[in-house]
């Protein structure tokens, strides 16, 4: 719980050799705006950065193989999230309360999609996935309206919904570039704002 529901707080460096975010660790710091992480983190703890409304910017390490579950809850100004191919599920309510979250792009390593993990983020409109269809609840995006999910043609186990929303192809290219992009970060997430976002 190092600094949990600090304030003041607003600027955080995570040094080498640190592996482990643990939970509750900067829990309601409104005042933080950014974090950067060593090169060895592996895991961050249950609601480490839950209400954290201020964060303008964290880029995760491409060591990250674990998050726990509401790391990033009522994140209000995020407005996109890539989860590289290290890491292996999102668990529940990770992003719930993300009310400016739009656009996220899941890895290829992800099986395991936990209860809530988008609950009210009705602001979603894409969710792309680059592997296989994971496990999920069929109402994990209830509350986004107008969100497409797409995949990646000749991954396997999608259907014409996912999660009670509609599924799409993406075209070879897009995949393409996606692809691309994620090779120098391979189990990396970055985390856009809706201040600096499109």
């Amino acid at each position: 719980m190092a600094f949990r529901t600090c304030p003041l707080l607003a600027q955080m460096t995570i040094p080498d050799g640190v592996t482990n975010v643990g939970i509750y660790a900067f829990e309601g710091c409104t005042g933080l705006t950014n974090v950067a992480f060593g090169k060895g983190v592996v895991s961050i703890g249950d609601v480490a950065f839950a209400g954290c409304s201020g964060l303008l910017s964290a880029r995760l390490p491409d060591s990250l193989t674990t998050m726990g579950y509401r790391v990033f809850k009522d994140y209000s100004r995020l407005a996109s999230a890539t989860v590289g191919h290290e890491v292996g599920a999102i668990d529940q309510e990770t992003f719930m309360g993300c009310v400016g979250l739009r656009k996220v792009t899941l890895g290829q390593s992800i099986t395991n999609i936990g209860n809530a993990a988008f609950d009210d983020c009705p602001g979603l409109t894409e969710v792309t996935f680059l592997g296989d269809a994971p496990s999920a609840s069929p109402t994990v995006f209830s509350s986004s309206n107008d969100l497409t999910v797409y995949f990646v043609p000749g991954t396997k186990g999608w259907g014409e919904t996912f999660g009670g929303r509609p599924t799409s192809p993406v075209s070879p290219s897009t995949a393409t570039r996606i692809q691309m992009s994620m090779a120098t970060g391979r189990g990396v997430m970055v985390l856009g704002v809706v201040d600096g976002g499109n």
